[in-house]
């Protein structure tokens, strides 16, 4: 049986910028390049200064949404840091991004000429651990359908395989595989938004399973 610490600290809350998500959802430790068109968040990632590249990446709740307000915005997001940015002809920008932690709105402390909030982190959500045999039994049985959905599509790489295959956290495990599967944006949001490990892998297990019956029926 593994062993797990059962408590944690959070951070003191942080004012963080806030680039709105139209169709996808970022989570801890994972890379994703996103396009940049709007000028808010265009004038956002002009202002940073060099030494400040953590941003909080909040998805929106209807990716139609042209000119989202905080109603507009779940309040769970991840916070990230840039990796890289690249200048596009049409004068958008393509940044490279990495999910740092979960991060929980508190409120918003302004709307222009972009989102700034004020956020409590959620760190290291992944020791809290209260049944560590149902947590096991769960992440295995997570890492057999994920192995089954691979074999199925053609939408998860070798590498991202690897890669769930050398995780070793349960919180993360139910993250990456969500993350690598072609699911319902709803589905995404709705794990990161679980803090608890044991739920937040049973959800995965139910979406990743579903999805195991789809690419069978197909």
């Amino acid at each position: 049986m593994s062993e797990y610490k059962k408590e944690f600290t959070n951070s003191i809350p942080t004012i963080l910028p806030v680039i709105p998500l139209r169709n996808e959802v970022l989570f801890p430790q994972q890379f994703l390049p996103i396009t940049v068109a709007r000028e808010k968040s265009l004038k956002l990632l002009n202002d940073l200064a060099k030494e400040e590249k953590v941003i909080a990446i909040i998805s929106q709740k209807k990716a139609s949404t042209e000119d989202p307000e905080p109603k507009d915005l779940h309040t769970v997001g991840t916070a990230a840091k840039i990796m890289r940015t690249i200048d596009m002809p049409d004068g958008s920008k393509t940044i490279l991004i990495q999910g740092l932690y979960r991060i929980k709105l508190i409120t918003f402390t302004q709307e222009m000429p972009y989102f700034k909030g004020v956020f409590e982190p959620i760190r290291n959500e992944y020791l809290t651990i209260k049944d560590p045999a149902r947590v096991d039994a769960l992440a295995a049985n997570l890492r057999n359908i994920f192995k089954r959905v691979v074999d199925l599509s053609s939408d998860i790489t070798y590498e991202q395989l690897v890669m769930v295959s050398n995780i070793r956290e349960p919180g993360m495990l139910a993250d990456m595989t969500i993350a690598f599967s072609n699911v319902q944006i709803e589905n995404k949001q709705d794990i990161l938004a679980t803090f608890d490990i044991a739920e937040r892998l049973n959800k995965a297990n139910i979406i990743i399973n579903k999805l195991l019956q789809t690419l069978e029926l197909g």
